[in-house]
This record gives structure tokens, C-alpha cells and sequence, in this order.
């Protein structure tokens, strides 16, 4: 006869407690097992595929109006103002990335089975270790790109912006992303895989916030402005934090998408707003 106790022979739902004489339902089944995440509602999946079409709604709106901005005006390509041409390239590739990040999403929520292995959910989480990367990205070709640090290094000597900075940052920024994306292709462990990931989006947007002297003095949506910059990563980390809970809370999982789909539509808005309002000369 085995004698495991009860739940550890039923490993199931809807497992019976003679405690309580009744049956356990799937949520409390799940807690005592140690199982998977919980399944998403019906709901939930409803939810999320409504919210990839608001993604990709607001990601072809963006596009339309960096390239409509950019070619009514010939000031959008000036060397201090702008996109200029490379900052709309990746600007128009980090939207497009969003809009496939939301796809990931949406198919990780409709088709999630909580049997699933690590590989099925491995283009959702390395969908991370490209957008983030993307943004910051755009953040060094557009208001911090190097012909606007050197001059802002000219007019503030005392600070030690150069203009090599912008590209230092971006080779820092993709060296890491890539290495970190590396073990989570290799690696087997979900919970490891994830944690690397949260680790590298909680800190990589705060990157802007060390440049934060050029952004107000050359942002063309004034100080106020900045605070997109500022609260985005904040936003992103209080997603982060409900995350934590998805696999014990109903709802959270899909909170943290919303959560951190608004705070990459803060840093969109921010660079996208730039060139639209065209920044301005730096400030002696």
C-alpha cells in the first residue's frame, strides 16, 4: 500500500480533501501541487487579443506620423533637431517590433497550455532582448545622438558629454541584450529564463535618465516632457511587481501586459513627440 500522503498521490485537479469533505477546485488544487501557472480565462484571452489591436493600432499611428512629420519638413533631418534618417529607421523598426510583440502576447494568451515546456514560450521572452534594446536604441539616434551630446559638451563644458557616448551606449545596450538572450535560448529552467529577462527590463530603461541635463535642454516637448522618460521605467517596473503574482493571482499576468504596454507607449510618445515638434537648437 502507498502510504504518500494524499497530495502527494493526487496530483491532479479537482483533488479531494477529506478535511473539508469536499473537492478542491482548480486554484487550490494547483497551490497544493505546486502546479503550472493558472489557465487563462476565457476572458483574459479575449482581452488580450483586443489589446494587441489597440498595439497595433498605436504602433501604424506612430509610423504615420514620424514618417509624415519627417518628410513636410526639412528641419525633422537637421543635425541638431529630428529624427534625422537613421533615428526614423529604428524608430519605425522599434514600432514594428511592438506591434510583433503584441502578436507574441496575444498567441502566448490564446494558446498557453500549462503543460507547455520552456522552447514554446522562448519568442515571447526573447521579444524582450529586442524591443527594449530598439528603444533605448532610438534614444541615442534621435535626442542624444552624438552631433547633439558634442555640442551640448561645448556649451556645458563642465559636463563630460561627447558625442562617442551615444554610440558606447548603444554597443552596451545590444552587448547585453545579447548576452543575456544567449542563456535563455540555452537554458531549460523557466523561472531562471525569466528572471533574466525582468532583470534586464528593470534596469535598461533608466539608461536615459543619466542623460537627463541634454533631454531637458534640447527636448522640444520642454521639461514636462521629460517626465515620459522618468515615470516609464517606474511604470514598467510596477508591472514587473504583478508579475510576481501570476502564478498564484487570477488576472496579473495579463495586468503586467497592460501595465507594460503603457509604459512603452510613455517612451513611443516621448521620442516620437520629439521629432514631431522638431528639438530645438542646444541651449548655451
Amino acid at each position: 500500500m502507498d502510504k504518500k500522503p494524499w497530495y502527494e498521490r493526487f496530483k491532479k485537479e479537482n483533488v479531494f480533501d477529506p478535511a473539508k469533505f469536499t473537492y478542491l477546485n482548480q486554484e487550490e488544487a494547483r497551490i497544493l501541487n505546486e502546479m503550472t501557472p493558472l489557465e487563462f480565462l476565457k476572458g483574459e484571452k479575449i482581452f488580450s487579443k483586443v489589446l494587441s489591436y489597440v498595439v497595433y493600432a498605436l504602433s501604424l499611428l506612430f509610423i504615420v506620423l514620424a514618417l509624415v512629420f519627417s518628410f513636410t519638413s526639412s528641419k525633422n533631418f537637421n543635425l541638431l533637431g529630428g529624427y534625422g534618417y537613421l533615428g526614423l529607421i529604428f524608430i519605425i523598426l522599434a514600432l514594428l517590433v511592438w506591434a510583433g510583440f503584441g502578436f507574441l502576447t496575444e498567441r502566448y494568451h490564446t494558446s498557453y497550455q500549462k503543460d507547455d515546456d520552456a522552447k514554446k514560450e522562448l519568442p515571447h521572452l526573447l521579444s524582450y532582448f529586442i524591443l527594449i534594446p530598439l528603444i533605448i536604441t532610438c534614444y541615442f539616434l534621435v535626442p542624444l545622438r552624438s552631433q547633439v551630446l558634442s555640442q551640448y559638451h561645448i556649451s556645458h563644458s563642465s559636463s563630460a558629454y561627447d558625442g562617442y557616448l551615444a554610440y558606447v551606449m548603444i554597443g552596451i545596450v545590444w552587448g547585453v541584450s545579447i548576452a543575456l538572450a544567449i542563456p535563455t535560448i540555452l537554458l531549460k529552467n523557466k523561472s531562471i529564463i525569466k528572471k533574466i529577462s525582468f532583470a534586464f527590463m528593470t534596469l535598461s530603461l533608466y539608461i536615459p535618465l543619466f542623460f537627463m541635463p541634454v533631454l531637458q535642454t534640447t527636448y522640444s516637448i520642454t521639461y514636462p516632457g521629460s517626465y515620459l522618460v522618468i515615470f516609464a521605467p517606474i511604470v514598467l517596473d510596477i508591472g514587473l511587481v504583478v508579475s510576481l503574482f501570476s502564478k498564484t493571482k487570477r488576472l496579473t499576468h495579463t495586468a503586467y501586459h497592460v501595465i507594460a504596454d503603457i509604459a512603452i507607449l510613455m517612451e513611443f510618445i516621448a521620442l516620437v513627440n520629439y521629432g514631431m515638434n522638431v528639438a530645438s537648437a542646444v541651449v548655451a
